[in-house]
């Protein structure tokens, strides 16, 4: 259970967006857990939100808080609705049922299309669909902030690869009129966020994309469906039953521990009281004069549903600052790029620069991340002709064969820039990989690399163990590395003058995600770090949350300069054009 410290308040790892929290590991290993937390000192409150009712964390840790002598409030905070997919259609209101058929005429029929591979240009078609309603006139919508959007994009990426990801979209007269990011497991179906195209409001697009994504469940299997987030009107359509979720507050028997204990269960719940009471009668009066207001919603009446992707926090985690006796295993993945910023109840870490911070304000700036292909400066080491020397059994293309054509993915490169600080100790991987000039304080200017095979054939690598000559083990990774794939450096504002010495980063090369706007068919079975490889209208992606994708710039002062990505240097994987294997992005670096 990944913590983080909050001045002197311990928080789960959680955002907005992944709001849930809880523990993973057997139920017998919670007071062990607890008694490590407990040894951390220096903490009055240990502040943890969003925990399942059912959970054995919401009722040991209390048990053994008060054990020792510690004070502990549990409260529900939220009730997730749910249901069983199996006859789903028949337990629902009649009339509930039956709007839902006359709307599905109305519209001339609607399919469910469902995408459980990675799709870039899906993903983008449900933002927009998000982003078509009240939110992207407010300016809340994913797509109005570019670090969320990059949130949501890692979070399918990552899903994708589980095999968890569910992208599914309503079509009905031709298009796309809603759509759903959901999560599953095993057994259930996990409804995150739910869109639709404002103009179909009045069809309900969103109930009917919740009837079609449940059916389509109970054919596949699946047994629950959860709809998240709060028990709502327009969810409690469809079930009665719901999931409690609970916040458990402890604290500390420490003078400042009392007057957190004073100040949040007592003074602020007499506060909160009075006010409700308060409330009641001018609601009272307020009623006589005016009337009542029906405050009933319904999803596709201009309603976004928003769980604020509350089942990835169950399944997605980021190591940032893990405090000791936390369990490290469970930290394998992401939850949001090194710059996002620290939502109200959480804690910016050493590595995350917080919402304030120069980092934050004012790296990279829009107009200064334009990124173009440079042809002219593509590496003057390169040598496709047939002559050409062939490494690891590699040959350059026959004239006018298919081939494969590599170049970096700029759009990415462009959004994915950001500046933080992270410290490094001796024996870290990156310090043994050369990726850092040397241990301590250091700070980065990370990016991703992504890769796209944009030609006429796939790029076929193979197994490393076959091709030594040109893969190397990585201790730290676990697998094999192409050696010296890309390049990266860092220039003056001049394009020429070196600021910052970058270094040759060796990749495991397979796909990851489908890359537009040259999308190939999706293949049987996809390359891998075992059988590395690229497919035509496919990438692979080194994003900038994981080791050595960075350029260390330690003491580089503030100012505009040129970031240098170049792929496939030496020239050994086989393509058709060399020219566009390099790109380059304006970037500034602020103060610190």
């Amino acid at each position: 259970m990944p913590l983080l410290r909050k001045e002197r308040t311990l928080v789960a790892l959680r955002t907005e967006h992944s709001p849930r929290t809880d523990f993973v590991g057997d139920d017998h290993a919670l007071p062990t857990l607890w008694r490590a937390i407990a040894r951390i000192g220096d903490w009055d409150a240990l502040d943890l939100r969003g925990i399942p009712a059912d959970s054995a964390l919401a009722t040991e840790f209390p048990r053994l808080a008060q054990l020792d002598g510690l004070h502990a409030y549990v409260s529900v905070v939220s009730r997730a609705p749910w249901f069983e997919v199996e006859g789903i259609e028949q337990r629902i209101a009649r009339r509930f049922r039956g709007d839902m058929r006359r709307l599905e005429r109305q519209l001339g029929g609607i399919e469910l299309e469902r995408i459980p591979l990675f799709d870039r240009k899906a993903l983008q078609d449900f933002l927009r669909l998000e982003a078509a309603g009240w939110k992207g006139e407010a300016g809340t919508a994913i797509a109005c902030d570019p670090r969320l959007a990059w949130f949501y994009r890692a979070a399918a990426r990552l899903f994708a690869r589980r095999g968890q990801l569910s992208l599914a979209f309503l079509r009905a007269r031709g298009e796309r009129i809603a759509g759903c990011f959901a999560l599953e497991d095993a057994t259930t179906f996990h409804l995150v966020k739910v869109a639709y195209d404002p103009q179909y409001a009045h069809f309900g697009p969103g109930q009917l994309l919740v009837r079609e994504t449940a059916l389509d469940a109970a054919r596949r299997g699946m047994k629950r469906y959860d709809l998240l987030g709060s028990d709502s009107a327009y969810k409690m359509k469809w079930t009665n039953r719901v999931r409690p979720h609970v916040t458990l507050r402890i604290y500390a028997p420490t003078l400042r521990g009392r007057a957190r204990l004073w100040q949040r269960e007592i003074a602020q719940r007499f506060i909160s009281r009075a006010l409700r009471v308060a409330g009641i009668a001018a609601s009272s009066a307020l009623s006589m004069a005016c009337g009542s207001v029906d405050r009933s919603g319904t999803l596709g009446s201009n309603t976004t549903h928003d769980a604020s992707a509350e089942a990835a926090s169950a399944m997605v985690t980021q190591p940032t600052r893990t405090l000791p006796g936390a369990d490290s295993a469970v930290l394998d993945a992401m939850t949001a790029p090194p710059d996002t910023p620290a939502p109200p109840d959480s804690a910016a870490s050493p590595d995350m620069p917080d919402a304030a911070s120069p980092d934050m304000r004012e790296a990279a700036p829009p107009d200064l991340r334009d990124v173009n292909v440079v042809g002219p400066d593509a590496p003057a080491t390169i040598d496709a002709s047939d002559d050409a020397p062939n490494t690891c059994g590699f040959h350059a293309c026959a004239p006018g064969a298919p081939c494969a054509d590599l170049i970096v993915d700029q759009d990415d490169l462009r959004a994915s820039i950001v500046i933080s600080r992270r410290t490094f100790a001796p024996a870290d991987c990156a310090v043994l990989e050369g990726c850092i000039v040397q241990p301590g304080s250091r700070r980065l200017l990370r990016f991703d690399t992504g890769t796209a095979n944009v030609g006429t054939a796939d790029l076929v690598v193979g197994k490393p163990d076959l091709l030594s000559a040109c893969f190397q083990y990585s201790d730290c990774h676990q697998h094999y590395h192409f050696q010296g794939f890309s390049h990266y450096t860092l220039y003056q504002a001049d394009g020429k003058t070196v600021a910052a010495a970058g270094h040759k980063q060796s990749f495991c090369l397979d796909d990851v995600e489908a890359y537009p706007p040259n999308p190939g068919p999706y293949p049987d079975v996809l390359y891998s770090c075992d059988n590395q490889g690229i497919h035509v209208g496919w990438e692979d992606v080194y994003p900038n949350d994981i080791d050595c994708q960075w350029i260390d710039i330690t003491g580089v002062p503030p100012g505009n300069y040129v970031l240098s990505v170049a792929i496939n240097t030496n020239g050994v994987l086989p393509e058709s054009d060399y020219t566009n294997d390099h790109a380059e992005a304006m970037v500034t670096i602020p103060p610190e």
